[in-house]
């Protein structure tokens, strides 16, 4: 499913197999709660923080409009994937703005959880604390959840990391967790 383009000349197509699917789903279970990872909103960096100007800004959010009018009627919760691509914190916190406020106009009242990965996305370098529980408070703050994806110790093939109970993500979680009131 991740491989269905919803940009290009087969958003239809993609559309309609995604509306297949989620109506297959719900069909086979009414009581599942269904949501798309990185479909709503598109998942665009710099689109998205407006860094190729206002027309491909205002191009991006058209494009969520139009797809959300016809997959938001399908899904539960919207699951903007805010991975990170770059180490600049204060570029990550606009990207994570940017996708949570989209996601907010076009979800019609459904809740929002951030997708994170505490690796950078091409690497698979592990975040650095400051960084990773940036992410977690930004998230905790704009949206309703949020869904930590696991993580990978090479990619190909993909396997899962070794853990380290001293890891720098793991440990600013478990302080993000501890300030919150929350224990693991």
């Amino acid at each position: 499913m991740e491989s269905w383009p919803l940009e290009g000349p087969d958003q239809a197509s993609s559309i309609a197999k995604y509306q297949k699917t989620l109506s297959a789903f719900r069909k086979a279970d009414p009581s599942v709660k269904l949501g798309l990872y990185a479909v709503l909103p598109i998942r665009d960096h710099w689109r998205a923080i407006g860094h190729q100007g206002a027309v491909e800004l205002d191009d991006w959010k058209q494009q969520n409009t139009k797809i959300a009018s016809s997959l938001v009627p399908y899904v539960d919760a919207l699951f903007p994937s805010l991975y990170t691509f770059y180490g600049d914190k204060d570029a990550w916190v606009a990207y994570a703005q940017a996708n949570i406020g989209e996601a907010r106009r076009i979800a019609q009242g459904k809740p929002v959880y951030c997708f994170l990965w505490p690796q950078f996305h091409k690497t698979l370098a592990f975040l650095p604390g400051d960084l990773w529980y940036a992410q977690l408070d930004t998230c905790r703050r704009l949206a309703d959840g949020i869904v930590i994806w696991g993580t990978i110790g090479s990619n190909s093939p993909y396997r899962p990391a070794k853990w380290d109970e001293k890891a720098e993500w793991w440990q600013a979680t478990l302080r993000f967790l501890r300030e919150m009131g929350m224990t693991p």
